[in-house]
């Protein structure tokens, strides 16, 4: 048996979690991450050995640089859609009151919802 196999498969798992990057972000680049960290040890300790690097160990390192795309790519487009000065807001004055920041995204969606 492989000995870095616990590992590869750990790291095949995180990286299959890390395709979560889609709705989360966060998620997505912190397994993405761990994904590529165990992908790596677990490639070294087999070669260390003697054993060839296991499928396993890549699908979850190439899953984990997927993840960490995906959810850096998502974090970037919802910082555009939804931040204090992104797409929506048309120019419009920013005040501390929330209730006017809340009818200026309602607007937003009013106008897109028009065509």
């Amino acid at each position: 048996m492989n000995p870095g196999s616990g590992k590869a498969t750990a790291s095949l798992v995180l990286g299959i979690i890390s395709l979560i990057g889609i709705c989360s972000p966060i998620i997505g680049v912190v397994c993405g991450i761990v994904a590529i960290v165990l992908s790596r040890m677990s490639v070294k300790e087999s070669q260390a050995l003697g054993f060839p690097a296991d499928g396993k160990a890549k699908a979850g390192l190439i899953l984990g640089i997927i993840g960490i795309a995906i959810g850096v790519v998502n974090y970037i487009v919802t910082l555009l859609l939804y931040g204090s000065k992104g797409l929506f807001d048309y120019g419009e004055e920013s005040s501390s009151d929330s209730s006017s920041e809340v009818s200026g995204y309602a607007a937003s969606f009013k106008y897109l919802l028009r065509g």
